[in-house]
């Protein structure tokens, strides 16, 4: 089940409805237990939502994974020559965290590449998935902050790596000028266990 998250903003990013509604009670309904893999919809296409809100460019994040898009989900990100580029911050517990210090646009680009192309080359009918639970999100005028629980589901043919990775994000948001597109300025990870959370995954797929 995901978590809806619509285009309802002005281009200024304030919000005119509630944006991010909080889903605590989906995760007492079992959102995020150990889940079987299932069936491909067939729908291969992201419905991709011009950037003009932060809760578009969450959406268009969630459809980028679900289709393994390249150009849409390195779209969602703050590009080199933004005022803020894309950082990437490690879960604090990974082992293997020194590997992702200054971990930019560039190796962003070549961990989703490289996972996509694992995909392109394996059996068809892989499913991955992005759900979002516990949204919280504020907004600092061409900035906003967004906070999220997630469970990624990637069904990859990689041994002794998991297919759910499960922690929290938190999300800087920023505008590209002033009236120009959101994207991602800097992401953290903090995993829920043992498993690294999505930092592992970008661990394992950076070369």
């Amino acid at each position: 089940m995901l978590i809806p998250i619509g285009n309802q903003e002005g281009r200024g990013g304030l919000p005119r409805l509630s944006l991010f509604l909080p889903a605590l009670l989906l995760l007492g309904c079992g959102l995020f237990e150990s889940r079987d893999a299932e069936e491909p919809s067939g729908d291969t296409s992201a419905e991709w939502l011009p950037p003009i809100s932060p809760s578009a460019v969450i959406h268009n994040i969630q459809e980028a994974v679900r289709v393994l898009d390249r150009t849409n989900y390195l779209g969602a990100l703050a590009q080199e020559d933004w005022e803020h580029p894309f950082l990437f911050v490690a879960d604090p517990q990974l082992v293997d965290r020194t590997l992702l210090e200054g971990w930019g646009i560039a190796e962003e680009t070549g961990y989703w590449y490289n996972l996509v192309e694992q995909f392109e080359t394996a059996e068809s009918g892989a499913a991955h998935e992005l759900l979002l639970a516990a949204v919280d999100s504020t907004y600092y005028g061409d900035s906003a902050a967004f906070h999220a629980d997630y469970l990624l589901l990637m069904d990859h043919q990689r041994d002794g790596l998991p297919t759910q990775f499960e922690g929290s994000i938190r999300l800087l948001l920023t505008r590209n000028g002033e009236l120009g597109d959101w994207a991602v300025s800097r992401w953290e990870d903090f995993a829920a266990d043992s498993t690294g959370g999505w930092s592992r995954l970008r661990v394992e797929f950076a070369w």
